[in-house]
């Protein structure tokens, strides 16, 4: 199942192409993907925060989008506000988790989707470099069926 995500995020996402990145790991609850510093350096050797930020929206979209196709079929799915914070400078590999809330609330967005359309979720996102907590996301995804 991960590479068939990793392959339609760089169909679909042409831009995710130059982060390099991997899906580590996917089981409709949890996500993990990792990007090498080299080709998302900045000016100062670390990793470019424009990267950390894409990397990090692009776990929780990829897992809100498999997971919930186990359930409903959006037509659309897109983000509609992100917060970034960044806590360390990231000087390797890095990798972003995103996991699904408690099941209330997904349960909540899912059946929104089905009844009126169009639902909404917060997602979360560590980013991580050596184990170490580099970078946390949150972000609101809207999910709309036809």
């Amino acid at each position: 199942m991960e590479r068939k995500i990793e392959a339609y995020l760089k169909k679909h996402i042409p831009f995710s192409q130059s982060l390099d990145f991997e899906v580590l790991a996917y089981d409709e609850q949890t996500i993990r993907i990792k990007a090498p510093l080299q080709p998302n350096l900045n000016h100062q050797f670390t990793a470019f925060g424009g990267s950390v930020c894409t990397l990090a929206i692009l776990a929780s979209w990829a897992l809100l989008n498999f997971a919930m196709r186990e359930v409903v079929n959006p037509t659309q799915l897109v983000i509609q506000s992100s917060d970034m914070k960044f806590l360390k400078p990231i000087k390797g590999e890095f990798e972003a988790i995103s996991s699904l809330p408690s099941s209330n609330k997904y349960y909540y967005f899912l059946e929104s989707i089905q009844k009126h359309k169009k639902g909404r979720i917060t997602l979360q996102a560590e980013v991580r470099a050596d184990g170490i907590l580099s970078a946390t996301h949150e972000g609101t995804y809207v999910g709309f069926a036809d």
